[in-house]
């Protein structure tokens, strides 16, 4: 983390580590959509200094993949296709790098491949079985496909790797419990989730899982804040973000998260 805060102050030439560092560093300098298109430019300038440069290569398709999850875009194919490549190619090049896979898996998720995804996952945690964030991503396939109580267990397993994990252990549980109808599993996972993060996704389940277990007051209040971080949020922007789910995964959201939303005032469209 130091190393990576000292390279965004840095405004040397630098080789291609040091742009991927100081890609990082704008990275975490805010927290907007913004974020990983800054930082893209240092990964691509990494690139075409050392176009076989697999952290480079990690780097670039995890910021197409995390500016996906801001919500719908109309260029969505194209990212998917920069994804493919580039996680494909740093495979390619190094098969025996985790991150790497664990890039790959993600590549093929948004592709909706999620058999590959999930055996590129398990390769990715092989490699580096202490991977937090390997079981979390797991955890979202598993829940994507209609299988949120396996998404639960891997959302476990990475809570007790690190149990803070920047609240995401918490918001992959918080996410597997309501898909399973567990409102108040839900509320108390989201809650520990929207305490560490207080991201617009944090609200966006925590929204829906207290009106599902009946809570309207605390609903409208979580909506409000979803609002203030995502004016205009939909339950149709919700479907339209993460497109690439099974039919199975939207019976659920249909059930469980859009039923949840409607009961707090958020609209259809």
């Amino acid at each position: 983390m130091l190393r990576v805060q000292r390279a965004g102050s840095d405004t040397g030439p630098g080789g291609p580590l040091d742009l991927v560092l100081r890609g990082y560093a704008a990275w975490r300098a805010e927290l907007g959509v913004n974020a990983p298109r800054e930082a893209r430019k240092r990964f691509e300038a990494a690139l075409r200094l050392d176009p076989t440069y697999v952290p480079a290569l990690n780097a670039a398709a995890d910021s197409y993949e995390d500016e996906l999850e801001f919500g719908p875009n109309p260029e969505h194919r194209l990212f998917e296709e920069k994804m493919d490549m580039l996680t494909g190619r740093a495979v390619g090049i190094d098969p025996n790098n985790g991150l790497a896979w664990f890039s790959r898996s993600k590549a093929l998720s948004w592709l909706g491949r999620w058999d590959e995804a999930q055996s590129a996952s398990e390769r990715a945690e092989v490699l580096l079985p202490w991977g937090m964030g390997i079981l979390i991503w797991r955890s979202w396939i598993m829940i994507s496909t209609g299988r949120a109580a396996e998404g639960l267990a891997l959302a476990q397993r990475a809570a007790a790797i690190d149990p803070p994990g920047g609240g995401f252990p918490h918001l992959m549980t918080c996410k597997s419990y309501l898909f399973l109808g567990q409102y108040e599993d839900a509320v108390a996972a989201c809650e520990k989730s929207a305490g560490l993060n207080n991201s617009w996704i944090d609200q966006v389940y925590l929204t829906a899982a207290y009106a599902q277990k009946g809570d309207l007051g605390k609903a409208k209040i979580t909506r409000d804040e979803l609002l203030k971080l995502q004016p205009g949020y939909t339950i149709e922007r919700y479907r339209q973000t993460w497109y690439s789910g099974t039919p199975v995964f939207f019976d659920v959201v249909e059930k469980h998260l859009a039923t949840g939303l409607r009961k707090a005032g958020i609209p259809e469209q």
